[in-house]
């Protein structure tokens, strides 16, 4: 259930299951970077990173690869588009479970259909998640189009609250190191 005044209007990929979830961000207090699933309510499920738990840029553009926009369900007079080799997101079902990975599509088995129904078949790749290095069949209402777009102004924003704590501790290592290499030399 989403709330109300929140955009959910990107992806995430979650720490917890490393599945993608439709979310919003948050900039709370200041330094504080709230991650918002659109189908969970209570606030246990949301992920909150603070400035403080990054201590490297790498960390911070490992945060950022964690977002995209909402990726496009393929509608069945796009099927043509999906051929091998294109990385898509989509529904991975075991047993009672279903989410949503990253997965290339391995092969496709057209079959003749109106533009308005497609029938085809397609063989996916899983990339990540529990059936990472698998190959299962999908049919075109589990595929999704991956989105390219720009950096969230939201998540931006908060990397750039990040850079400037990395920034900042950077310049105060080394005034400490300055300042420990004379004392060693006077002292």
């Amino acid at each position: 259930m989403a709330v109300s005044g929140v955009n959910y209007d990107l992806e995430f990929r979650c720490n917890a299951d490393d599945a993608w979830y439709t979310c919003a961000v948050v900039l709370e207090h200041g330094n504080q970077f709230r991650v918002k699933f659109k189908d969970f309510l209570q606030t246990y499920f949301d992920e909150v990173f603070t400035v403080t738990d990054f201590n490297t840029h790498g960390e911070i553009e490992q945060l950022i690869r964690k977002f995209r926009p909402i990726s496009k369900p393929v509608e069945d007079n796009e099927c043509s588009r999906l051929t091998e080799g294109v990385t898509v997101n989509a529904l991975y079902r075991r047993q009672e479970d279903a989410r949503y990975f990253d997965a290339v599509v391995d092969a496709v088995q057209y079959k003749e259909h109106t533009p308005d129904k497609c029938v085809c078949s397609y063989l996916l790749c899983w990339q990540h998640g529990p059936g990472e290095g698998t190959i299962t069949a999908a049919s075109i209402e589990d595929i999704c189009f991956i989105i390219d777009g720009d950096i969230h102004p939201k998540v931006s924003e908060f990397t750039d609250l990040v850079k400037q704590k990395l920034k900042g501790t950077s310049v105060q290592s080394q005034a400490s190191f300055s300042v420990f290499l004379v004392c060693d030399f006077w002292c």
